[in-house]
């Protein structure tokens, strides 16, 4: 069994994130991450592996961007509303979660696709006007509407897909 890091539920081997939480179980290595400072590390928990430095700050984040293709894990700290999208140079105003290291353009990512916001318990995302479109499991969002969305939902940036996991324990 492993054993949750944030909230101590246990999990199936194999799996990747808490079905209770949302935390990610297998951590990816600090060069997968945005790079966030460093706080003290904490102590081990029985049954997990050791946990690399970087993950503090994952575990504090209220919010994370899950990217599907790739397993990786991107923690928004002290925000409860950013813009998703790929910055490209010269452009004046850049997303705060940059997916551009990601072949987002490539796929589809607007510069500024999204703004994702969390209010109270609510979830939602709004496509700015993307040129590729927005969808929520599968169903197109129309432009400049605010959605509500589930923590986990699969959101789809053109072709490029990614999950927003609430971390309802912080």
């Amino acid at each position: 069994m492993i054993i949750c890091p944030n909230c101590r539920h246990e999990e199936v081997p194999g799996a990747l994130f808490c079905s209770d939480c949302g935390a990610q179980l297998v951590f990816p290595d600090a060069s997968n991450t945005t790079a966030f400072p460093e706080k003290q590390m904490m102590d081990d928990l029985p049954g997990t592996a050791p946990m690399p430095p970087n993950m503090t700050s994952t575990l504090r984040a209220r919010i994370m961007v899950h990217i599907i293709d790739n397993g990786k894990l991107i923690p928004v700290t002290d925000k409860t509303e950013f813009t998703v999208g790929r910055a490209s140079e010269g452009q004046p105003i850049t997303p705060d979660v940059d997916l551009g290291e990601f072949n987002a353009l490539d796929l589809g990512v607007s510069r500024l696709h999204i703004v994702v916001r969390l209010i109270g318990e609510k979830l939602s995302i709004m496509d700015l006007g993307s040129s590729n479109g927005t969808f929520i499991n599968g169903i197109r969002v129309p432009a400049n509407s605010e959605q509500a969305i589930s923590s986990g939902d699969v959101v789809s940036l053109g072709k490029f897909r990614i999950q927003i996991l609430v971390n309802r324990n912080t």
